[in-house]
């Protein structure tokens, strides 16, 4: 396996003379997924990924349509650094290295309930690897003997082929080589332990894999095993959020507070888009317990975020000033403004760009000509000096 593997928790005390030598799982792969609802619960978003060539994969959706009539699908990768998306059925791409990439598919549908266009978007890590070959390889270790503050860890990795290199990160800023390799500590941690193990060339499939040692008394405080952060990516009123907290081993839940009301959301990634404009506080809320601690630790982080462009009505007790039809559309779209004053009309497309603009005199009847713009999902903004309003509008 290429990068790092998450095995559930498993505490393994050491038969020795050092009985206060604990190792411990990273939790973070085993935090649950990630995504938003939007559309009606019968559509369920998921995908399968199949490698095609080195560092190449093909993405499928395998969506059941439920209560909504699908009719596209953006992809969104995360490389550490930013989001790309792809509009396309399915997605092949090439990655720079093996490593965990967060991949979301988002369907855009029409729900046949709400009779409304709608969105509902999946996300989950995926492991990406040098080559098949690698498939066979699984990383691990184990503590092998403990004197005092002096370590000794054992490679216990599998691979089908040969282990031609095995390079240590002990936590502390030391670095070892070999299976069983030995290190002094000056300190009771917690203390990252990474194993990199490397194949034969060609292919020289890599893997690694993390685990938290700690040589110290228990309970320990909060604030040496819980470290919150995490990653926030917006595109208008659709935001993404990751969470980048360190937890040391230790248990921990995530719960998403988007601050306009609507439903929380838990795991490690969320997707949420704002049915209107403002200024919103978003909180994480992480929940962090397990055996170094004496009880629950909770920590809340919030950032703020401010959203301008909306693809849906600017709030549910807005007062209609404007009208579309036909919507869905296919060339002509016929737009009504029912305010008085000054204004102009917008089309944004799904990335925020504008691609239409219409000046308005006042009431009245307007058209808009979508022939040249493909198939999807559009927000059609009205604005004046006094008012706002958008709508969501989809091109057949």
């Amino acid at each position: 396996m290429s990068s790092r593997t998450f095995p559930i928790l498993i505490p393994l005390l050491l038969l020795s003379t050092s009985a206060d030598a604990q190792l411990y799982d990273d939790q973070r792969g085993i935090v649950g997924g990630g995504g938003w609802q939007g559309c009606d619960p019968s559509l369920i978003v998921e995908f399968q990924e199949q490698q095609s060539d080195y560092l190449t994969y093909r993405f499928i959706p395998t969506v059941t349509n439920g209560n909504a009539i699908p009719y596209s699908n953006v992809w969104s990768v995360y490389d550490g650094l930013s989001f790309e998306q792809y509009f396309t059925d399915t997605l092949t791409r090439s990655f720079q290295g093996p490593g965990e990439n967060l991949v979301c598919l988002t369907v855009n549908a029409f729900d046949l309930i709400t009779q409304q266009p709608c969105s509902t978007t999946t996300c989950r890590l995926v492991n990406i690897l040098q080559d098949t070959s690698c498939t066979s390889l699984s990383v691990d270790f184990e503590l092998a003997d403990a004197q005092a503050s002096s370590i000794t860890f054992q490679d216990i990795s599998t691979f089908d082929d040969e282990l031609v290199e095995r390079t240590w990160s002990f936590g502390d800023g030391s670095t070892g080589q070999g299976a069983t390799p030995s290190h002094t500590y000056y300190s009771s941690g917690p203390f990252e332990v990474c194993l990199s193990v490397s194949g034969p060339p060609p292919v020289g499939c890599t893997g690694t894999t993390c685990k938290w040692l700690y040589l110290g008394p228990v309970p320990v405080p909060c604030a040496e095993v819980f470290d919150p952060g995490f990653i926030l990516v917006q595109q208008e009123g659709l935001v993404g959020v990751l969470d980048t907290s360190i937890t040391s081993g230790m248990n921990y839940s995530i719960n998403w507070d988007f601050g306009d009301g609507s439903p929380n959301e838990q795991g490690r990634f969320a997707i949420h888009s704002y049915a209107y404009a403002g200024a919103f506080q978003l909180c994480s809320t992480v929940r962090t317990w397990g055996p170094l601690l004496a009880d629950t630790c909770t920590t809340t982080l919030c950032r703020d975020v401010f959203v301008d462009v909306l693809s849906v009505e600017d709030g549910p007790e807005a007062t209609v000033q404007l009208l579309a039809s036909p919507n869905p559309v296919a060339d002509r779209l016929f737009v009504d403004v029912l305010t008085a004053g000054v204004g102009e009309l917008v089309l944004f497309d799904a990335v925020g760009r504008m691609v239409k603009r219409h000046s308005v005199g006042g009431r009245g009847r307007y058209v808009l000509d979508l022939c040249d713009l493909p198939s999807g999902p559009y927000a059609l903004q009205l604005s004046g000096s006094n008012f706002r309003q958008s709508l969501r509008i989809i091109k057949e």
